[in-house]
């Protein structure tokens, strides 16, 4: 009886142990979101990530651009720079 319990509890910490180095080592690798401080972009989705991290709020500091017609805002999908080309 006393084996198998050891034998549970050295299971429960080999995966917990192997979640934490998961965790620690990949799963950072596979997060798509922005952490506080960094930049997100519809516009440059191979450079940026789309979207901030769970918790954090969106702020849009004219990276991507967007327009307002007839008071409704819609994504142009251009990243600012290539409007004040236009311009």
């Amino acid at each position: 009886m006393s084996k198998t319990i050891i034998a549970i509890i050295i299971i429960i910490i080999v995966a917990g142990l192997g979640y934490w180095i998961y965790q620690s080592t990949l799963a950072p690798e596979l997060e798509t979101c922005a952490k506080e401080g960094e930049q997100f972009s519809s516009v440059y989705k191979d450079e940026y990530p789309e979207h901030c991290c769970q918790g954090l709020t969106e702020w849009h500091s004219g990276f991507d651009t967007s327009i307002s017609i007839a008071d409704e805002c819609y994504e142009t999908g251009l990243p600012a720079d290539f409007l004040l080309e236009l311009a």
